[in-house]
């Protein structure tokens, strides 16, 4: 009785292995698709999302984003600079070359909120955050955000903090190479 158990346990958890697994390359897939289709229309300018010069592995060096991971890139790099009860997603800190990076992909596509990503990403460019929390929340909004709504700009110490508590974490996983706009 108890291999019978075994056994159908096993066999459960191969199946439902299975569907999560097909799950996953179907959504593969459409953006490969979607890759594709880009690729074609820009006469091979573009690489993909997933390409060789990459700034770490959520920053491509050139090349091109889908909207929404532009969007979810630049609300994760916003958390460095607002003060909210709740923050998902991945840390990104604000670099330089990340920044320039994203910014040039506007230039090279176009994209339905593209006038809030370059008024974003400017104000990045010259070290500007007054308005990091309007532009969290604007981006917040646009994901379909219930919790984690910015309050205010983090203070000195506290984006110290969160800079610190990055480079922990992932020690050895992104560049080290950044530009502390706020503590210039």
């Amino acid at each position: 009785m108890k291999k019978l158990l075994i056994s159908l346990f096993c066999t459960a958890l191969i199946v439902f292995a299975g569907f999560g697994i097909l799950s996953i390359i179907d959504n593969n897939e459409d953006s490969i698709v979607i890759a594709t289709e880009i690729l074609e229309k820009n006469n091979d300018n573009v690489i993909g999302y997933y390409q060789l010069g990459m700034i770490d592995d959520l920053v491509p060096k050139g090349g091109y984003m889908l909207e929404g991971d532009l969007r979810k890139t630049i609300h994760y790099m916003s958390h460095q600079k607002v003060h909210a009860d709740h923050k998902f997603g991945r840390k990104i800190l604000i670099e330089k070359d990340k920044v320039e990076s994203l910014y040039k992909m506007l230039d090279n596509f176009e994209y339905e909120h593209e006038g809030l990503y370059r008024e974003i990403l400017s104000e990045w460019k010259e070290g500007n955050f007054g308005n990091a929390v309007e532009h969290h929340n604007a981006l917040w909004e646009i994901d379909g955000g219930n919790k984690g709504k910015a309050t205010r700009l983090m203070t000195e110490e506290e984006e110290k903090g969160y800079i610190v508590r990055f480079e922990q974490d992932n020690a050895t996983k992104y560049s080290s190479k950044r530009v502390d706009y706020s503590f210039d």
